[in-house]
């Protein structure tokens, strides 16, 4: 309350006034059971004076060959929970604002030192060390639910936040180097993150939605000179052994991740900084599980003997890999419209090595699971690239339109065209972007049947749109396309075989068009 609470006045008779408390707050940042700090530095000394003469700025200020005084922080936690989310990331900027206030300035690459001048620190050096298995939570405000909550939150009702879990395994590190001083080429900061057997569970299902064998991160947060000068930043993201299991859902966490990560006042013209981001992504013997069960029923949601699974995979090992990249422009001053450009395409390194792999898992009690042969890899692909991009406004309006551009360009494509594979492909559009979004358990869909006779189940409101109309305009194109058409059920020894040398198709999804046309057939099933 700060100093209102010394104020008279007619409104603090009745007791005082607090504001409502933020939801998705965690205050305890770290809780372990044992932890070490270690803070070293060397004492700086004097250049020799047998040295050549020193170059300009960076670590050969202290004279060619001549390695820097070490300073840095050494910080090992024994197993335990970091709850750290976008609550405590804003509290982390006024922190850091209060002890290290920016300066708007120009920055000057260090002046040499000469021989016989002490010897002065040209970096820090961070060092994180997680002994025992640790997780990493994220408490996250979803703005996609707020018109769930309305209500409660009008008869005073505490709401529940969502969460990102992820859990690294014992030996996982973390290295961070800052400079002290500015070279000729600006300010030198980059981090290195390797996690062992990395984990990712979430408040949508509380299950699995990601693991992998070993996951790095290399960053080069470098800045320029020029305080407002153009600063890249450049993500470089290595997954050896990825397992996803993505349900439509989970995008929409994540964009309230993003969204509420993001929040805040805007930058002043006098303070802003114009930022790009690029964003690199290896993936190396991955699977991506995509969920084609029946109106989207899903009770554990990574089990193989409870789900029906159309697979995506590579398992390569050496000989190939997955390749993405995505650069973001943010170098206009609050723009009407920004623009994210991202490619996706498959490396081989040996011939067939980055072919990618279409397949379904079916569970033991399932037909298909007992009857059909070679389920495991239907279709193969030699090489796939996706080169898209995505448009969208500031501001949200019915006049606005976000635009998604996809052109996905394929070669050597071999397909077995079973009739169910089909009508799981139809599966795939309604529980990833038709009527069946939000995935619900045999019990709730078992509830939701049981109507009296004589009643209309009548569907629930739709939430609001708090965003603008998407338009996705999709271009395929194939090249030595060969389809076989089984001529029986279970195997495709027999079968009708097309063949053809390349293969175009342009589509165009326009749900603002759409959506009306969804809304009329609603209403006359009602009536």
């Amino acid at each position: 309350m700060g100093l209102s609470r010394y104020l008279d006045g007619s409104e603090h008779q009745g007791g005082w006034n607090f504001g409502p408390q933020e939801y998705a707050t965690v205050t305890e940042i770290l809780d372990c059971e044992s932890a070490t700090f270690c803070l070293y530095w060397d004492v700086v000394g004097k250049v020799p004076t047998s040295m050549p003469p020193p170059k300009v700025g960076g670590k050969e200020r202290n004279g060619e060959g001549h390695p820097a005084p070490e300073f840095g922080i050494d910080l090992s936690f024994e197993g335990g929970t970091v709850h750290y989310g976008p609550w405590a990331d804003r509290q982390r900027i006024h922190l850091q604002n209060m002890f290290f206030p920016k300066i708007y300035k120009t920055a000057k690459p260090a002046a040499p030192l000469l021989p016989g001048d002490d010897r002065a620190y040209t970096e820090m050096k961070v060092f994180l060390e997680l002994s025992s298995s640790t997780i990493l939570n994220i408490p996250i405000r979803e703005a996609s639910k707020d018109w769930k909550y309305r209500r409660r939150l009008e008869e005073g009702q505490t709401r529940p936040f969502g969460w990102l879990e992820v859990k690294a395994g014992a030996m996982s590190t973390l290295s961070y180097n800052m400079a002290y001083v500015a070279s000729s080429s600006g300010w030198t900061h980059t981090l290195d993150l390797e996690l062992r057997a990395p984990e990712v569970r979430t408040s949508v299902n509380h299950g699995l939605l990601w693991s992998a064998d070993s996951q790095t991160l290399q960053c080069d947060l470098s800045g320029p000179l020029k305080w407002n000068g153009d600063t890249k930043w450049v993500f470089n993201n290595e997954s050896s052994g990825m397992r996803v299991f993505l349900l439509r859902e989970h995008v929409t966490l994540l964009t309230d991740l993003v969204t509420d990560w993001t929040s805040g006042p805007p930058s002043e013209y006098w303070t802003f900084v114009p930022m790009i981001y690029e964003l690199s992504l290896e993936l190396k013997d991955y699977e991506f599980f995509l969920n084609v069960n029946d109106q989207n029923i899903i009770n554990n949601p990574s089990s193989f003997e409870d789900n029906t699974f159309v697979v995506l995979r590579n398992l390569g090992g050496k000989n190939g890999h997955l390749k993405g990249c995505s650069t973001m422009d943010f170098r206009e001053f609050r723009p009407q419209c920004s623009k994210v450009e991202f490619t996706v395409e498959t490396v081989s390194k040996t011939n067939g090595g980055g072919m990618l792999e279409l397949g379904v898992r079916t569970p033991i009690w399932n037909t298909w699971n007992c009857s059909l042969k070679q389920q495991e890899s239907l279709g193969k692909v030699g090489q796939v690239k996706l080169k898209g991009s995505y448009e969208f406004y500031a501001n949200t309006s019915p006049d606005l339109i976000d635009t998604l551009n996809l052109d996905v360009d394929g070669e050597r494509l071999q397909l077995v065209l079973h009739g169910f594979l089909i009508r799981y492909f139809l599966t795939i559009k309604e529980n990833y972007f038709g009527e069946n979004l939000h995935f619900k358990t045999l019990e709730e869909w078992q509830s939701r049947q049981q109507v009296e006779p004589g009643e209309i189940a009548q569907a629930p409101a739709p939430p609001v749109s708090k965003s603008n109309d998407l338009d996705v305009i999709l271009g395929v194109r194939t090249r030595d396309l060969e389809i076989l058409l089984p001529k029986h059920i279970y195997d495709a020894e027999e079968h009708l075989k097309l063949n053809t040398p390349s293969l175009g198709l342009d589509m165009r999804f326009t749900n603002y068009y759409m959506g009306e046309k969804s809304a009329l057939l609603h209403a006359n099933r009602t009536n």
